[in-house]
């Protein structure tokens, strides 16, 4: 499939940074899928298999120093293979991250170069306003802009009731509730299309992103599994990362999270609890700790109902959490040092040993 670069979302600011690489038989290309190390690119020209550069490969220290579903990258095209090397990493303009699961302490960026992240959240027995205040302070701290997507209205009984919930944690986003057989909810949704824009989707499995994509696009792009009632929930039918062209914009699905850990430092959670941030900054003292302190806003709001308990005991949680996630950081970041250390030194040791055998 032949398509314009600034339709896959090539802009002013790739093409300044695509400039700055010295090797002037390298072409711009976009990341629409990666699984298990296979890479899927897309340029103007068509798509091809793309394989990372020993350099690249070989440079490398973290997850995220190899390429993710919606990076620019500078490829060499094997002709008549229909095959790539890739061998450089475009700077990412926006990239959407968490910590990786489990106990290692690294960065796992989902997708980059997104415009938009939708929150797929349904109203049924699965809605949580904690899991968006999660996926807000993600959203937020990506760079990118979030919109909360409150799917399978016609399912639920009361969806003004959930609606005002949602309005009332995603601060400062745009919250719709939709239902994807009905025309008119698509109708706002396509509203953020535009030619060149890059929509990703997120949400646990069986929220309806899918669903959401298909019906957008006009075809099948991605399968879907009928949802279980016992639970509402569905099974998991995205197992990978990938971009998709249509003729008015861009899409991103990921698969469903089942773990959403943050991934930065306390400021990332400013924009979703700017109503907390607000109010802690008014406390008669500066170190307020929100417990039995006179002058305390925080506790005053929660009396009078303007912030609900449960909202600022996931905000403290949340807080805990990046405290002790930037303490292990420092402590990664050491050991990643020497590990880049380790392989100059061994870089030089080769060289230099190469040039005194060829004496």
């Amino acid at each position: 499939m032949m398509i314009s670069l600034p339709a896959l979302g090539y802009n002013e600011f790739f093409r300044n940074e695509f400039s700055k690489i010295e090797n002037t038989s390298y072409l711009p290309a976009r990341i629409i899928s990666e699984h298990k190390g296979i890479y899927r690119v897309q340029d103007d020209q068509g798509e091809y298999l793309g394989e990372i550069s020993g350099k690249l490969r070989y440079t490398a220290i973290n997850r995220q120093d190899f390429p993710v579903v919606g990076d620019w990258v500078a490829i060499q095209r094997l002709e008549g293979e229909g095959k790539c090397i890739i061998h450089v990493i475009l700077p990412r303009k926006t990239k959407l991250s968490r910590k990786s699961p489990g106990k290692t302490i690294e960065e796992q960026i989902l997708c980059s170069n997104i415009d938009y992240i939708f929150i797929v959240q349904p109203m049924d027995a699965t809605f949580n306003v904690n899991r968006i205040e999660r996926y807000l302070s993600i959203s937020w701290e990506s760079g990118a802009i979030p919109v909360v997507i409150l799917s399978k209205k016609d399912l639920c009984e009361s969806p003004e009731s959930i609606l005002l919930e949602a309005e009332s944690a995603a601060i400062g986003a745009k919250v719709h509730a939709i239902s994807s057989l009905e025309e008119d909810s698509l109708g706002i949704i396509k509203t953020y299309l535009t030619s060149g824009n890059t929509i990703a989707f997120i949400g646990h499995s069986g929220a309806g992103k899918s669903t959401l994509i298909n019906k957008l696009s006009r075809r099948e792009l991605q399968k879907t599994n009928e949802i279980r009632e016992a639970d509402s929930r569905g099974k998991h039918t995205t197992t990978h990362r990938e971009l998709f062209v249509l003729d008015n914009g861009l899409l991103i699905d990921t698969p469903g999270l089942r773990e959403i850990q943050l991934w930065g430092d306390e400021s990332m959670l400013q924009e979703t609890f700017a109503d907390i941030d607000s109010l802690s900054a008014l406390c008669k003292f500066v170190d307020c700790k929100h417990e039995s302190e006179p002058g305390c806003k925080i506790k005053e709001a929660i009396a009078n109902g303007e912030i609900s308990e449960e909202r600022f005991a996931n905000y403290e949680k949340m807080k805990r959490e990046l405290e002790y996630l930037e303490s292990r950081v420092d402590e990664s970041a050491m050991l990643q040092r020497k590990q880049k250390e380790r392989k100059f030194h061994k870089t030089f040791r080769e060289v230099l040993k190469q040039k005194y055998d060829n004496r």
